[in-house]
């Protein structure tokens, strides 16, 4: 079409159920049915919409909305490099997250933090005022604060966390709130709380209960399925949103029927409340985790497509939205431990100076020179590789753990598009049949 290109974020699949265009940057999707494209003997993108658009010109319509052909004049890698840089230097939002103790009403076998770190330290009511008053000084009122709360187990310190909200609510015209606990200690206070402030509540539940019971134990050894169940209820009951996160190892898949989870799900939740579930990988970072393998994407498959075929709510879209750079490579960003140390990663929080990811203090100020070599040195664009990648708009370089280390973990889509846009196209209930 005149005046326009084909975009370079452009891929094509073929896949079980069609032809499938998928724009890397718009996140466009696009089923060909065409049986003259189905024909051609060297499928590649561009050969795709070059004949599509000259076939039918209705097409070109569609193409340009979903970003498969963009304007001649269009620096598509500027375009990607703008989003990634507002996400990284912008100064209109800000993330806090706030570690408020390795201290654990838990034993959990893969906890990144380890066992020898479950200890006594939570921060006090002291601590508490001096965090309030650093955010305070340190950001705007009219800035978009989110506000994040992690353990150990947050609600250890539940008064501190109430605190810090409603006094930081009295400031910031913008206030969002997330916390992640491993449910045990929720009761009809804390729900009453996180209803009031709109609250993102993540609670992991593994699976089955003889499953969840041998990972998710108390400090006695004691599994605590029964009572988080209970405590999801209570949740729900106020009208809460929750999302319930399983981790999934190869013992996992190994042991756990799939029939036997989705029918405890049923059983324990009211699906017609706000819920939504969503599986995570573990890899081995934690002491007790048995890294899952290359077969976690076809075991994820299955899953999701159980999930869908029982109508139990799930989270899959991740992997298909227009991402900005991680938390940790922000500079607006910063993680608080219950002394009032700065640190980046949350992985960062149990090892001897932080992996020597050290930021400052509420006191001393945050070490700018040290945050922004930090910060730099997580640049994707510097990388050859991932700038070169037709899928960095939707990966935005990866883990920066994993970059920092030199072990980058690519996304599952680059790996997997195939298995992974049929996913997603009946995830979003479109039709794949051949």
């Amino acid at each position: 079409m005149e005046g326009y290109k084909t975009s370079k974020y452009n891929t094509v699949h073929e896949t079980n159920y069609g032809l499938i265009l998928f724009n890397t940057y718009s996140c466009g999707l696009l089923k060909i049915t065409d049986e003259e494209v189905k024909t051609l003997n060297s499928i590649n993108e561009t050969e795709v919409i070059t004949l599509l658009a000259a076939k039918n010109p209705d097409y070109n319509k569609v193409l340009i909305d979903h970003g498969f052909l963009v304007k001649n004049d269009v620096d598509e890698f500027a375009l990607v490099k703008s989003r990634l840089y507002r996400s990284k230097y912008g100064t209109t939002g800000a993330g806090i997250t706030i570690n408020t103790g390795l201290a654990c009403n838990c034993r959990c076998t893969y906890c990144y933090e380890g066992q020898e770190h479950s200890s006594t330290s939570v921060m006090t009511p002291e601590k508490a005022g001096d965090i309030i008053s650093f955010i305070k000084d340190k950001f705007p009122p009219t800035i978009k604060l989110r506000l994040s709360f992690l353990g150990g187990e947050p609600l250890l310190c539940f008064e501190e966390i109430k605190r810090i909200y409603y006094e930081l609510k009295n400031i910031f015209e913008y206030l969002s709130l997330s916390v992640t606990t491993n449910g045990v200690l929720i009761d009809e206070d804390v729900a009453k709380f996180f209803k009031e402030t709109k609250a993102s509540v993540q609670v992991s539940i593994d699976g089955v209960k003889h499953h969840h019971n041998k990972k998710r134990i108390d400090k006695k050894g004691n599994g605590t399925y029964d009572k988080i169940i209970e405590n999801v209820k209570i949740s729900q009951n106020a009208g809460v949103p929750v999302s319930v996160r399983t981790h999934v190892d190869k013992e996992f898949m190994d042991n756990v029927n799939l029939q036997e989870w989705i029918e405890s799900i049923k059983t324990n939740f009211d699906l017609t409340k706000s819920i939504n579930f969503y599986i995570a990988q573990i890899f081995s970072s934690g002491k007790g985790a048995k890294a899952a393998d290359e077969k976690f994407i076809d075991y994820m498959t299955t899953i999701y497509v159980t999930f869908i075929e029982n109508s139990i709510p799930f989270k899959f879209d991740y992997a298909f939205n227009p991402m900005g750079s991680c938390f940790v490579a922000n500079e607006n960003s910063l993680s608080i431990n219950c002394k009032g140390e700065f640190y980046k990663c949350w992985h960062d929080v149990s090892a001897d100076d932080f992996n020597g990811r050290h930021f400052g203090n509420i006191y001393d100020g945050i070490n700018w020179a040290k945050l922004i070599s930090y910060t730099n040195s997580l640049d994707v664009l510097e990388n050859a590789e991932c700038r070169d990648c037709v899928y960095l708009p939707v990966c935005s370089g990866g883990c920066p753990e994993y970059v920092m280390a030199g072990t980058n973990k690519c996304t599952p889509l680059k790996h997997y598009p195939e298995k992974m846009i049929a996913l997603f196209m009946r995830y979003k209930g479109y039709s794949l049949e051949p």
